[in-house]
């Protein structure tokens, strides 16, 4: 089974057979003949790739993907490798690293894998970290991801590795009387994380649930409302900006399609005291739905930056993620949405930028984007995955504009 949700990483740890499906349903090249708008803009001619690409290759390893991107001036990145192959399996292990000023790649990597000897030696999987914050205070940032099986610890727990101190983060599932898996995906400045869970690692048919992970030790599902669907199946967050707003995948009626939520009010998880509820207000953000279910063009939504541009007065943001278009090709995007005066979540024009990195062959994904426009993710050309950053090249400029 593929560990990508959407069935496009090359990664292999253990899951349920629910998120099987969800990459199953994702990869299909078509699920009717309606088209949304993500997908109508998909078919415009491409723009000139406007980042200069820096190359991520852990030296001597295999299969590097970069999954997370930071904000600091010189940008850090969290990402993956392909460690070993045992009977069959592939064993990951995780990096972060400093985004240099010049050059076209990365040479010197942090070790970020989890240390813990893993139990059960026949489904070792290892570490993949997903996403760093910007806070840096020690020279070390904050990293979240999943481990596999860690300890004597079964199924894979959501992991924190905060200034070069790990913790696996309660499982859950055990909140609910039940074991089951944890993940985390996302991680913003007040280090509110995102991701999902499952009430029981061993049920055929458990459900992803999104949810967040607010310190210390506070878990709250996502609900979502009934702009969105009235019957969510399953569903994934995969990234929270500094204000709240978050994206992520959402399984309704219809189908599969990205959502992403722009925080309206103090009732955000990042908000003072607003963590401390038994619930979710799904009330206090702005609701809307890049992919409507019915366009042959599968999306995932990875990452929202806070933006640095204004449309009208009113503030944007960045979201990038990965589709597959009809002929079976994965391609990244970027795309701008915003909040208008009345609430209301709207996507910004034409403002869909359909991303490949320039030696793909034929599969891109984007997983992070930071305030200045940067991005990071991977990509697969001579039949390996290769990681990419992108520095915007008016990054400089736009980051003057945020000081």
């Amino acid at each position: 089974m593929k560990y990508s949700l959407l069935g496009l990483s090359r990664r292999n740890l253990a899951l349920i057979a629910s998120a099987a499906a969800v990459a199953a349903t994702l990869c299909s090249a078509s699920m009717g003949s309606g088209a949304s708008q993500l997908s109508r803009h998909a078919l415009r001619k491409p723009l000139p790739f406007p980042w200069n690409v820096v190359k991520v290759n852990v030296p001597g390893e295999s299969n590097t993907e970069v999954t997370g991107i930071n904000s600091l001036p010189v940008p850090e990145i969290v990402g993956d490798y392909v460690s070993s192959v045992t009977s069959g399996v592939s064993n990951y292990r995780s990096f972060y690293a400093t985004v240099p000023s010049s050059g076209t790649s990365i040479t010197s990597f942090e070790d970020a894998s989890y240390p813990v000897t893993y139990k059960d030696k026949t489904t070792l999987h290892g570490t993949e970290m997903n996403a760093i914050n910007s806070l840096s205070t020690s020279g070390v940032p904050v990293l979240v991801g999943v481990v596999s099986s860690p300890g004597d610890q079964n199924g894979n727990w959501a992991v924190v590795f905060n200034q070069g101190l790990w913790s696996l983060t309660n499982n859950p599932g055990t909140f609910k009387g039940t074991v089951g898996d944890g993940y985390l995906y996302g991680i913003n400045n007040q280090d509110i994380a995102v991701g999902y869970h499952t009430k029981n690692a061993s049920c055929a048919s458990c459900s992803p649930i999104a949810y967040f992970v607010a310190p210390p030790e506070r878990y709250a599902d996502i609900t979502f409302p009934s702009t969105i669907s009235t019957n969510v199946q399953n569903a994934i967050a995969y990234g929270i900006n500094a204000s709240g707003d978050m994206v992520g995948i959402v399984e309704v009626s219809a189908g599969w399609e990205s959502w992403y939520a722009l925080c309206k009010s103090s009732g955000c998880p990042t908000e003072s005291g607003s963590t401390s509820g038994s619930g979710f207000n799904s009330d206090a953000y702005c609701w809307g739905a890049l992919d409507n279910g019915g366009s042959m063009f599968r999306t995932t939504a990875y990452a929202i930056n806070d933006g640095s541009l204004s449309v009208g007065g009113v503030a944007t943001r960045e979201v990038v993620g990965s589709y597959s278009d009809g002929s079976g090709v994965t391609h990244g995007f970027l795309v701008q949405v915003s909040r208008t005066s009345a609430n209301v979540c709207q996507q910004v024009g034409n403002s869909f930028q359909k991303i490949d990195e320039p030696d793909a062959a034929s599969l891109t994904v984007v997983r992070g984007v930071n305030d200045a426009g940067d991005i990071a993710g991977y990509y697969n050309s001579s039949g390996s995955v290769h990681g990419f950053v992108g520095i915007y090249n008016g990054a400089a400029e736009r980051r003057r504009l945020r000081r």
